[in-house]
């Protein structure tokens, strides 16, 4: 269901970077592939079992597997702290029973839970999370309501399956990066073996000692390579975002909550940034501006 709901809502104009990236996934892995195990062959058949290989990843991510494993990527935790249950679960139940009602499409098991990150923030993903922030409780209740809102109107309209395509789904890409450096670590124990059998104590020396150097260097391209595809993959599919925050907003004014969703944005536009990391950090980069969508949302508060 997660991977047809996916590719159903797929081919629209917003999602043409989510394209790209599955694109340069595909072809990312089937020129390994074809370098590796299928030199012999045309390069198209390298890129079909780049296809069939990723598909099954985005099974993994696309899959309560996939959430499960974006929540402990992303320390969100179950409520367990009793007042943390008698605020958030309140508050989280209101605007869930609010969406159900204005859209029965929205799966009747969706879970709250809460990440310790200090910055005010939220996001949900797949079909049964939502999580918030620590740093979003110092907000007052109406305004987590709003954002709540926000939240089931990715829901709603099924944005929320980017977050698992980039940050699970490339994880064939990640392990066939792990996957070199065990071959850069076995090639040098190999070379390193032949040469003491037939080097002098000293020669063999200097030979550990670039060895060593070229193994480190080798780790670190590999590593910066990483965390650039990695990045090219968060920064292309995150930007598809802008429009659908923006409908998101708008569900969230759909419920009653546009004004509480405004006064939210206005009043944590000014907080510091600096210590927001990893999955927040780009869910906030690839929101549109501030005042912008408060003024949209003034407008939708207006026209009701």
């Amino acid at each position: 269901m997660y991977l047809y709901d996916f590719f159903r809502t797929l081919p629209r104009k917003s999602n043409i970077p989510v394209i790209i990236y599955l694109i340069l996934n595909i072809c990312f892995i089937g020129a390994v592939v074809q370098g590796f195990f299928l030199v012999d062959y045309p390069y198209w058949a390298g890129i079909l079992v780049g296809f069939d290989v990723y598909v099954a990843s985005l099974l993994i991510a696309l899959s309560p597997i996939g959430e499960f494993i974006l929540r402990l990527q992303t320390g969100c935790r179950k409520l367990k702290n009793e007042e943390d249950m008698q605020r958030i679960q309140l508050i989280f139940d209101e605007v869930y029973n609010r969406a159900r009602a204005v859209d029965p499409t929205i799966p009747p098991n969706v879970k709250v839970f809460i990440s310790e990150e200090a910055s005010p923030n939220a996001f949900a993903t797949g079909r049964h999370t939502v999580c918030v922030t620590r740093g979003l409780l110092n907000q007052s209740d109406d305004e987590i309501k709003g954002v709540l809102g926000h939240e089931f109107g990715h829901l709603a309209h099924h944005d929320t399956d980017r977050i698992l395509v980039v940050s699970i789904g490339n994880l064939i890409v990640n392990l066939i990066f792990l996957a070199l450096r065990i071959f850069l670590d076995l090639v040098v124990i190999a070379v390193a073996i032949a040469t003491a059998a037939v080097s002098s104590r000293l020669s063999r020396g200097i030979y550990y000692l670039l060895t060593y150097f070229q193994s480190l260097i080798a780790h670190v391209i590999i590593g910066v390579l990483m965390w650039i595809w990695t990045k090219i993959g968060m920064l292309l599919v995150m930007k598809t975002s802008g429009e659908n925050e923006f409908e998101a907003d708008a569900f969230a004014s759909k419920l009653g909550y546009g004004r509480n969703l405004a006064y939210c944005l206005h009043n944590i536009a000014g907080e510091d940034v600096s210590y927001k990391n990893g999955l927040f950090a780009n869910l906030e980069s690839s929101h549109p501006e501030t005042n912008e969508r408060i003024n949209r949302l003034k407008s939708l508060s207006l026209s009701r």
